[in-house]
């Protein structure tokens, strides 16, 4: 697979979690933390995480289409993700080893795969 490739699969993939997050923001907080969640504040926080997700992604597809370089949005999503991974990994025992190990790894490697594109494709 090419870089630009990847880095389309990366953003089409950020704007599809966030949509999640603005559309259905109690589905995605129980997909990330495994229990029900209340309506304030998770509706909030979660539009929020997914309005940040869509933003990044669509600057990053625009990038990749010339408007302008892919490499500062390529690190903006580096940075989303690994931020998010140290959220999880300040919650890993509450949730549970399987979910935050799946959970660690995808941002993790979402984050490695954002800033070597942003190298590749700078």
């Amino acid at each position: 697979m090419e870089d630009r490739d990847l880095a389309r699969l990366l953003a089409w993939g950020r704007i599809g979690i966030g949509l999640a997050g603005v559309l259905m923001p109690r589905f995605l907080a129980r997909v990330w933390t495994g229990a029900p969640q209340p309506d304030f504040p998770t509706n909030m926080i979660a539009r929020g995480l997914g309005a940040r997700d869509i933003a990044i992604g669509a600057g990053l597809l625009a990038s990749l289409e010339g408007a302008g370089s892919p490499r500062m949005w390529l690190q903006a999503g580096a940075a989303a993700d690994a931020s998010d991974a140290l959220g999880t990994m300040s919650s890993f025992s509450d949730l549970g080893g399987l979910r935050a190990s799946g959970l660690l790894a995808l941002e993790v490697g979402a984050a490695v795969v954002g800033l070597r594109l942003a190298d590749e494709l700078a």
